[in-house]
């Protein structure tokens, strides 16, 4: 745990701040779209429940890098200016900080950080060593299908090409991961049933099999 704990400020900090500034750039644009989708922002809390020793321990990790995550993202958001508003009452128009808008979706995305952490690090807890695998192991490739699919059928028209390109690469992606899971699952267990079958059993054959027969080829 006391290793797991800054690995889990870590990598909240690092998903909330790539993000953005990825996003910024055409360069990286791709990346920045990846970050920033909510079902990246689902596999922190899954794959730091997976590293987690207990469920306690993986719901604690998990919802800790979930909030950092959400707190880190809309501090480095308020930075590029997304939260500054046009003061109408002044007629020069000056903008100014909206602390209401960024207290507002910072707390918004933090409680829904709260809500769905524990279940997410439990789910991947559950992937590494819960008795029925398969379902928690699909729980972040169904979320990435899922959001590419809406995203792609909503927004694709108004978006930026590095992120439909992002969007149709984690769908393809997900879907091919899918079907990896399923198809692997599938063998073992035929693997499993046919190993656990038991052998036929071979009557012993008579002494005088061998030399029954019709006695006029004698």
């Amino acid at each position: 745990m006391l290793l797991l704990m800054p690995l889990s400020i870590v990598t909240g900090a690092v998903t909330g701040t790539g993000g953005p500034l990825l996003d910024a750039s055409t360069r990286t644009g791709v990346l920045g779209a990846v970050l920033v989708a909510g079902w990246c922002y689902a596999s922190i809390p899954f794959c730091l429940g997976m590293a987690g020793a207990s469920r306690w321990k993986a719901v604690i990790s998990g919802t800790t890098a979930l909030i950092v995550a959400v707190i880190s993202y809309y501090s480095l958001k308020a930075v590029q200016g997304d939260f500054r508003t046009v003061d109408f009452s002044d007629t020069s128009g000056r903008e100014f900080f909206s602390w209401s808008g960024f207290a507002s979706m910072t707390l918004y995305w933090c409680v829904a950080a709260l809500v769905l952490g524990p279940p997410l690090g439990v789910a991947g807890w559950m992937a590494r060593h819960g008795a029925i695998r398969l379902p928690f192991r699909l729980v972040i490739p169904v979320i990435a299908l899922a959001e590419t699919a809406m995203r792609l059928r909503v927004e694709a028209s108004t978006a930026s090409s590095p992120a439909v390109m992002a969007w149709e690469l984690v769908r393809a992606t997900a879907l091919a991961l899918i079907v990896l899971l399923v198809g692997v699952a599938v063998w073992k267990r035929r693997h499993r049933h046919e190993t656990s079958r038991p052998a036929p059993a071979t009557s012993p054959r008579t002494s005088g099999s061998s030399h029954s027969g019709n006695p006029g080829e004698r």
